[in-house]
């Protein structure tokens, strides 16, 4: 049987930008496709994160909930629950954006300040209900010039490439003025960012790491794919974490 075209989904857009670095505060806005609108859609918050699923209820740093369409019109928006928020029907695409507050320092909430910025998927990033398996771009502009970005997903013109949405909250964002190292560890070339000031020796954490991811590798298998890692702990300890690729710039 002869197969049709294939269609070309489009991705969900995500521009992530400061509003105060000193105050905690960024600014997240989701380009939303028409096609995922036409019916309604509802928008959603996770209330855990992937490797801690204890309920964190991610949605109580976020407010400022607004939607604009294609010609700047702002519609109102339903709120369904602690979480979720139900779109309007509507032609063509949409802007969601909130602000999010982000100075709760551990490895699965988000920490933001004039030093560095730890960004994790879940709290972060909204999704639309049974939209979850389309592909997520996600930029992050006007963060300080010498800030980069350690990231495991892949950069292509200017944007950070999600396969979807379970991809993008499994791979966490280090943006700031880090010491990058790097290793091999079975079929995967890993680099280390390092943030902060501390009295550790960073040969030997790397070191550490190294064996650490090894040893992981051969129990589960082979890496097939790149992860990222990051820990974000207050100074003067460091703040890490580790991705496959070189990090461009913000």
């Amino acid at each position: 049987m002869a197969k049709g075209p294939v269609r070309n989904i489009e991705p969900i857009r995500v521009v992530v930008r400061p509003i105060n670095l000193a105050q905690h505060e960024l600014e997240v806005s989701l380009e939303l496709p028409g096609e995922a609108l036409a019916k309604g859609a509802v928008a959603s918050l996770p209330a855990w994160t992937p490797g801690s699923y204890l309920v964190r209820d991610y949605a109580r740093f976020v407010d400022r909930v607004a939607l604009k369409d294609s010609r700047g019109e702002i519609h109102p928006l339903g709120k369904l629950d602690k979480q979720r928020w139900q779109l309007p029907l509507l032609k063509g695409n949409a802007t969601l954006s909130y602000r999010v507050f982000c100075n709760e320092l551990s490895v699965r909430t988000n920490h933001v300040d004039a030093a560095h910025a730890q960004l994790v998927g879940a709290a972060t990033f909204m999704y639309l209900e049974k939209e979850q398996g389309r592909s997520v771009a996600v930029r992050f502009e006007n963060f300080p010039a010498a800030w980069n970005v350690a990231s495991s997903l892949p950069f292509k013109n200017g944007f950070y490439h999600a396969a979807n949405y379970e991809e993008l909250v499994d791979s966490p964002f280090e943006l700031g003025t880090f010491r990058l190292h790097t290793f091999h560890a079975l079929n995967a070339d890993f680099e280390f960012a390092i943030t902060g000031e501390h009295n550790g020796d960073e040969a030997r954490i790397i070191d550490g790491a190294k064996k650490i991811v090894t040893q992981a590798g051969s129990i589960f298998g082979a890496f097939h794919s790149s992860a990222t890692h990051s820990c974000s702990p207050s100074a003067p300890r460091p703040a890490a974490a580790w991705s496959t690729r070189t990090p461009p710039r913000c």
